[in-house]
């Protein structure tokens, strides 16, 4: 019997001090704060990036491997519309890049 309530106030203490941490972890929004706003175009890619400009795949560093070549726009494989993104996987022997990378930047607006 001693056993069990001692397990039962074992778990109660536990989940109370999980719960306090829980509820006091809150910070007020600093005046710096600067809420996210939202484009009024939903679009990402219409023939050509809506919003950017021609450079803004930045691949990763040839020197490591990557594939600087696999990235780019298809006029010949599409769903709607006259250009797709294309993006070609390069194999292990590929000597272009054994993998493909990099970030999207936004340079526009």
């Amino acid at each position: 019997m001693k056993n069990i309530k001692f397990t039962y106030t074992k778990i109660t203490a536990i989940l109370g001090c999980i719960l306090t941490m829980v509820v006091s972890c809150d910070r007020e929004l600093s005046d710096e704060a600067v809420f996210a706003t939202f484009p009024s175009n939903a679009e990402i890619f219409t023939d050509n990036p809506v919003g950017l400009t021609d450079q803004f795949f930045v691949s990763f560093d040839p020197a490591t491997g990557a594939n600087t070549e696999g990235f780019g726009v298809s006029n010949k494989d599409i769903y709607a519309g006259t250009t797709s993104i294309r993006i070609a996987v390069p194999s292990d022997t590929d000597p272009d890049g054994t993998y493909i990378g990099g970030i999207f930047r936004d340079r526009g607006e």
